[in-house]
């Protein structure tokens, strides 16, 4: 078994920094809209009206937006892509979330600890701030470059931060596939819903089209979806 957070057979801990799990709890308004999800029917297969709010709400075109049954599917479906069409080792950074490691793995790809630029990887993990230690890295300088491996920025613990500074500018972002996770920051980690918001840059479409080729049919149930509306 991978190592893991979270209950185990003594049941769940009052405080579980293993998860980063919200010590206060969940937040009302959004445990709410949880609540009254309807789950006697599938929601949109497309996702429509969730996807042009969220779009709204990052002010991208609404076709950038990847949903994902959580942040660990999506890094198993990508690591799977990037096995596929551009096989290679994968860049992690240290210290990072153990399921980049385990989809490269499972993938039979290379592992990486992310020792600077001139890395040779076909994917490259990086996290903004840092799980476990919270601290902020600037973006790799060959982003969006010829020949440099696609990144993930992995956006999990971003609501968190208290000062909401960090070294990642509007143009570094927009040339990674942004992965944000809000389960955590909201108090819910129960329920399970992710979404990716693509690089702008034309030549990340075959990956974007990869990537939903290889989606499962209704990555999100109806309290995934309320998750991602709240």
């Amino acid at each position: 078994m991978r190592p893991h957070g979270g209950p185990d057979a003594q049941g769940r801990a009052p405080l579980d920094l293993s998860t980063g799990s919200h010590p206060a709890g969940a937040l009302p308004r959004a445990l709410q809209r949880v609540r009254a999800a309807d789950p006697s029917s599938y929601p949109d297969p497309q996702y429509r009206a969730l996807r042009e709010r969220l779009a709204a709400w990052h002010g991208v075109a609404p076709e950038r937006l990847l949903f994902a049954a959580s942040a660990s599917e999506f890094i198993q479906r990508i690591t799977a892509l990037a096995a596929r069409i551009a096989p290679g080792p994968v860049a992690l950074p240290q210290p990072g979330y153990g399921d980049y490691a385990a989809a490269a793995r499972a993938c039979d790809l290379a592992v990486l600890a992310e020792p600077g630029e001139g890395v040779r990887a076909s994917l490259r993990w990086c996290a903004e701030p840092g799980s476990p230690d919270g601290r902020s890295a600037p973006p790799p300088t060959d982003l969006g470059q010829p020949g440099a491996p696609v990144t993930v920025l992995d956006l999990a613990y971003a609501p968190l931060r208290l000062d909401h500074q960090d070294g990642w500018s509007a143009a570094a972002r927009a040339a990674c596939f942004q992965l944000v996770t809000p389960n955590k920051a909201l108090g819910l980690c129960g329920v399970r819903g992710a979404y990716a918001i693509a690089p702008q840059a034309a030549a990340a479409q075959p990956w974007v089209e990869a990537l939903h080729a290889a989606e499962p049919s209704w990555p999100l149930g109806a309290q995934g979806v309320a998750l991602l509306e709240a």
